[in-house]
C-alpha cells in the first residue's frame, strides 16, 4: 500500500514538519527529511505559498514525478513492443 506522505527529494524518506527559529528570533515551520542527520534535505514554501495547503502542494509534486516516471516506462514498453512486432514481421 502506497502512502500519501510527502517524500524527500534526496533520499526518498518521508518528510516531517519541523519548527525553527530565525536569526531575529521569529518561529517558522519547514519540512525536513525524517532521515536527518543522515540526509539534510529541507523544504520551505515561498512566502506567497505559505498561506495555502502545503501538504497538497508537496503531494502534487510527488504525483507529478510518479506520473512522469510511468509515462517514461510506458514509452519504453511501447518501443519494445514495436521492436518485437518488427522482428516477427521478418
Amino acid at each position: 500500500m502506497e502512502s500519501n506522505q510527502p517524500k524527500c527529494e534526496k533520499c526518498g524518506s518521508p518528510l516531517v514538519e519541523r519548527k525553527g527559529t530565525s536569526k531575529d528570533g521569529k518561529p517558522y515551520h519547514f519540512w525536513g527529511c525524517s532521515a536527518y542527520p543522515k540526509c539534510d534535505f529541507t523544504w520551505r514554501p515561498a512566502k506567497e505559498e505559505r498561506n495555502g495547503n502545503v501538504i497538497e502542494e508537496i503531494v502534487g509534486k510527488v504525483v507529478e514525478e510518479k506520473l512522469a516516471g510511468i509515462k517514461d516506462s510506458l514509452k519504453i514498453m511501447n518501443d519494445n513492443i514495436i521492436l518485437i512486432a518488427n522482428k516477427l514481421k521478418k
